[in-house]
């Protein structure tokens, strides 16, 4: 794999040995902090209590960030800072990002949604620590300078002639931004000195995103783009993994190829993100716009004799709540055999019950990771199946399956087969 090369500037092993030292001392109350919070975490029973854990470790993990960026800029200087390669999952790494943005972004009312090309490998080698560090530092500066809209990610790849990957991520800022000039021009000119950074803890992010991706063999820049916001982007070069990936569209072919499924959202921009995961396991997805829209498609699909068996709803539509919605099509006899699942960017206190009331069987949070959610449908469908399995699925149902191993299939009277959901 081709590398980039660090700034010329060595200051020699006397910087070097005090760059190290100080990481050790604040690294270590800081371990301290992570450390506490991963015990209260393992104690907390109340889903109320882990949601502020969570929330907790996110704000831990911001300032982790921020003393590494720090620590990571003594070491470039003094040319001290090699990348890792391994392989490992990229749409995991980038899922990780999203995560621990996603309370900032929802907190300035904005959306943050990624996809990933289908024909971008699911397992690449190079070095996820940096290729996160930089891409979390790329997005919190979009999230700082939009003001209203949403944040989309979107992971592109080619195939480069030593075998290796070029990904390409863009986030696009579409809504209402306002890019400082000086941030304009230094990421618009790659020979721009690093003086236009000077933006605060932002430009230093910033920097060291640019730093990191020119070690990776590429760049980090603003491309202007239409009158919806501005689009941002990193390049890597990135190495093909050795070994054989799985394919998520196999992981339960019973349950989701050839389903007939609808998405209720009025953000067409989430709508796409959706209908392309579920395509890619097989879903056969239409779409609708509004509670209306999404009851006239049910309604005609019920009386042509071929019904929708999944229907995805977003709790944050224009106008109508997914609750209401979710009840409504529960209390029809010709519509209430379909499999619904309730995502959300809001999530409170309450909502579970509620939707064990009205008879949603997926209650998720987004962002959601692709693999998550393809085992949250696989378990919400494998409940409908099951005759007076109840469970509602939630992402605490998710890790409580995953840590007890208990992701276990049963088949129905058909031979297909289905996750068991009674141990969840």
């Amino acid at each position: 794999m081709n590398r980039g090369s660090q700034p010329d500037t060595d200051r020699g092993p006397a910087h070097r040995e005090y760059a190290s030292a100080l990481g050790h001392e604040i690294r270590r109350p800081l371990n301290g902090i992570l450390g506490t919070i991963d015990l209260l975490m393992a104690g907390a029973h109340d889903p109320h209590q882990k949601d502020l854990v969570t929330r907790l470790e996110g704000h831990a993990s911001s300032l982790v960030h921020l003393v590494n960026d720090l620590i990571d800029l003594a070491r470039m200087d003094a040319n001290d800072l090699e990348l890792d390669e391994f392989d490992f999952d990229l749409r995991g790494a980038l899922q990780t990002v999203v995560t621990s943005l996603a309370l900032e972004a929802e907190q300035k009312g904005l959306a943050l949604r990624y996809w990933v090309d289908d024909d971008v490998p699911s397992t690449l080698c190079g070095d996820p620590g940096r290729l996160k560090q930089a891409l979390f530092n790329l997005v919190a500066g979009a999230i700082r300078f939009t003001t209203a809209g949403e944040i989309v990610i979107h992971v592109a790849g080619e195939r480069a002639s030593d075998d290796g990957i070029d990904l390409e991520i863009e986030v696009d800022c579409a809504g209402t931004v306002a890019f400082p000039e000086k941030l304009v021009s230094a990421l618009s000119s790659p020979g721009r000195a690093e003086g236009g950074f000077a933006l605060g803890s932002l430009g230093l992010g910033l920097l060291i995103a640019r730093r990191v991706a020119a070690l990776m063999g590429g760049d980090l820049g603003i491309d202007p783009a239409d009158a919806h916001g501005n689009r941002l982007h990193l390049r890597v070069r990135l190495g093909a993994s050795q070994e054989v990936g799985e394919d998520v569209s196999q992981v339960f072919p019973g349950v989701l190829r050839g389903l007939k499924a609808l998405l209720v959202d009025t953000s067409v921009e989430s709508r796409g993100i959706l209908k392309e995961f579920l395509e890619g396991w097989g879903v056969i997805v239409e779409e609708a716009g509004s509670s209306a829209a999404a009851l006239g498609k049910m309604t005609l699909a019920a009386s042509d004799d071929a019904p929708f068996r999944l229907v995805m709803l977003d709790d944050g539509m224009t106008g109508s709540s997914g609750f209401d919605l979710a009840q409504q099509i529960k209390q029809r006899p010709d519509l209430c055999a379909a499999t619904v699942v309730l995502l959300t960017s809001t999530g409170m206190r309450g909502d579970a019950a509620r939707c064990r009331k009205v008879g949603v069987s997926a209650y998720l949070t987004k962002p959601i990771r692709p693999s998550r959610l393809l085992e949250a449908l696989a378990l919400a469908l494998g409940s409908a199946s099951q005759e007076g399995a109840g469970v509602l699925i939630t992402r605490h149902t998710l890790d409580e399956t995953r840590r007890g191993g208990r992701m276990e299939l049963s088949r129905d009277g058909t031979g297909e087969a289905f996750p068991r959901t009674d141990a969840a």
